[in-house]
């Protein structure tokens, strides 16, 4: 049961990554994305904008995180051993945010200063390094939004009466009714 465990674990860190290796593939063999495209500035202001965002979010939420160390979402969190895999999501989508945020910049400016028909792998490494940012955000704000579910579930928790609250109560509410 634990090697299952392991292996579903790696295949979820891998997973943004090897749909991005092959987006990038893909896009060296067809060419959809490359210096001459259309529309190119256009999209690395909007992705600049996208991954600022995120990174704001982000930040604001490890920002966050100690204030509500005793809430129940954290309990919820803790219940189902979710720290550490909160903590590496979060992480790996901050990162590759800044790394896509800096490197989107970069290839911005370089695209409109030089002419780079010549070094399409550029773009093709640019696209992997999006694609992995893109789905990993993704794949964080739904493991946010379960969280988010999991704190609104109310814990039920039946606690035992002893004989003599229960005798208590049940003479509480038994006379109340017989007396209505």
């Amino acid at each position: 049961m634990r090697r299952e465990n392991w292996n579903s674990d790696f295949f979820i860190k891998i997973f943004p990554f090897l749909i991005s290796a092959v987006v990038a593939i893909i896009d060296c063999k067809i060419n959809f994305i490359y210096a001459g495209s259309k529309g190119i500035d256009t999209l690395f202001s909007n992705l600049i904008n996208v991954f600022a965002i995120i990174v704001g979010v982000l930040i604001a939420l490890f920002g966050v995180l100690p204030s509500i160390h005793s809430s129940l979402i954290m309990e919820r969190i803790r219940e189902y051993d979710a720290e550490s895999d909160l903590f590496y999501f979060c992480k790996e989508t901050l990162l590759l945010n800044f790394l896509s945020l800096c490197f989107t910049i970069l290839l911005g400016f370089i695209h409109s200063n030089f002419d780079l028909n010549n070094y399409n792998y550029i773009f093709n490494i640019w696209l992997f390094i999006v694609c992995s940012t893109l789905i990993s955000s993704f794949k964080t704000i739904l493991i946010l939004l379960k969280i988010s579910f999991w704190s609104s579930k109310k814990k039920q928790e039946i606690e035992k009466l002893d004989e003599s609250e229960s005798q208590k109560l049940k003479n509480k509410y038994v006379d109340k009714e017989k007396q209505q």
